[in-house]
This record gives structure tokens, C-alpha cells and sequence, in this order.
């Protein structure tokens, strides 16, 4: 039905298709199911010499292209998602970093505490011994 289309509207009667092709965007596993399914299509085509007259699948190439953008748009913004899960990446290590820095500061103040509780118990003695 396409072919008839295009030959009698749009590229005119006295034309012949040299090649037809096939962009398609989103799912790459659905790409590769119509992929299957057209090349099944053109070997029954072949098999069947009435439908070679409109398309004839030995001598037309048929070429499919698998993109994953529709345009630049779709392309921006998958750039975008990437861009945010990589920043949320981050963030994420430089919290964990930033909570194993606070959970080492917070040893030092301690072990300092300890060593200001020993040199008060150090300086104590020293003045009772000074004292004798």
C-alpha cells in the first residue's frame, strides 16, 4: 500500500523505489523484533512473485537504522539524566567521605581529652611530690 502511495502521489507513476529505509528510535530490543519480523515479511514476499511487482526484496535494498534519539532534544536530555545520576554518585561518596572524617574528629577530640586528663593527673602528682 505504501508503494502505491508514494509511486502514485508522491514520487510519480513512472518512478522506481532504488532503495527504502527504515529509522526508527526508542526501544532497542523492539527495534530488533521488527528487525526479525520485516526480514521474515520479505522472504514470504520473495516466495510470493504476485507481491514482487510492487516491491521486489532481491533487487530493492531495504535498510534499517536503529537510533536512540528522536532529535537533539532527546539527546540533551539523556546528556541531563547522565549527568544527574553521576552527580548523585558523588554527592553520595563525598557524604560518606565527609561521615568517616567527622566519626575521625570526633576519635581526636576524645583521645585529646584523655591526654589533657592524664597531664592533669601527671601535673597533680608533680606538685604533691614538689610539696614533700
Amino acid at each position: 500500500r505504501l508503494y502505491n502511495v508514494l509511486k502514485g502521489e508522491m514520487i510519480g507513476e513512472d518512478s522506481k523505489i532504488a532503495a527504502i529505509g527504515l529509522l526508527t528510535n526508542g526501544n532497542r530490543e523492539d527495534f530488533e523484533v521488527v528487525c526479525g519480523c520485516l526480514s521474515r515479511f520479505f522472504s514470504l514476499a520473495s516466495d510470493h512473485h504476485e507481491l514482487t511487482s510492487f516491491v521486489d526484496p532481491g533487487s530493492i535494498p531495504f535498510v534499517l537504522i536503529y537510533t536512540p534519539y528522536r532529535n537533539i532534544y532527546g539527546a540533551v536530555q539523556d546528556l541531563k539524566e547522565d549527568m544527574d545520576r553521576k552527580f548523585d554518585e558523588l554527592k553520595e561518596d563525598v557524604d560518606t567521605r565527609f561521615n568517616e572524617l567527622q566519626s575521625d574528629v570526633s576519635e581526636l577530640k576524645s583521645d585529646v581529652s584523655a591526654l589533657n586528663v592524664t597531664m592533669d593527673a601527671g601535673v597533680n602528682r608533680m606538685s604533691l611530690l614538689r610539696l614533700y
